[in-house]
């Protein structure tokens, strides 16, 4: 028995893994025609990375019997026009605008916060005092902003 390398037809590999519903393109580099170096390949967003990577891996072990380690496997995900972003993109909060305003005897703190395109203001004003406690404001601002996003409460001013 020969431990002899199977002879690797990078186009018919590429031509498989375009058959894995979120693989739009493929690209197999090898030093010759019995070694995958690396595998590259242009995916929808629709699965996590990781699980392309493992169908990839289940793939090429079932149907061309070779074994190619997960770090050899390069995803790059692209979102189409016609395809809705993926459910974690909608969960993820981006601090717009934070402004610190102190007059006189009074500190106030607002905070912005968008998700989905939809900004909610959250904002706290309370005495002015030179120990610093206004320095906690931001911190009581910012669950105002996100209790507008979670539960529709409505700005405080």
């Amino acid at each position: 028995m020969g431990s002899e390398s199977p002879v690797i037809d990078r186009a018919e590999i590429e031509r498989v893994l375009c058959q894995i519903a979120e693989i739009d393109a493929a690209r197999v580099v090898g030093s010759d025609d019995t070694f995958i170096q690396e595998i590259h390949v242009l995916a929808s967003q629709k699965k996590a990375a990781r699980q392309i990577v493992r169908d990839i891996e289940t793939l090429l072990m079932t149907t061309f019997g070779i074994a190619v380690d997960h770090k050899k496997i390069s995803i790059a995900q692209i979102n189409k026009e016609n395809e809705p972003p993926p459910a974690h993109a909608e969960a993820r909060l981006q601090i717009t605008n934070i402004s610190l305003s102190v007059n006189c005897e009074v500190a106030s703190v607002e905070v912005s916060l968008t998700n989905n395109g939809t900004t909610h203001t959250g904002s706290i004003a309370g005495p002015a005092s030179p120990g610093g406690s206004q320095d906690h404001s931001g911190a009581d601002a910012r669950p105002r902003a996100v209790g507008g996003i979670a539960g529709g409460f409505e700005s405080a001013v």
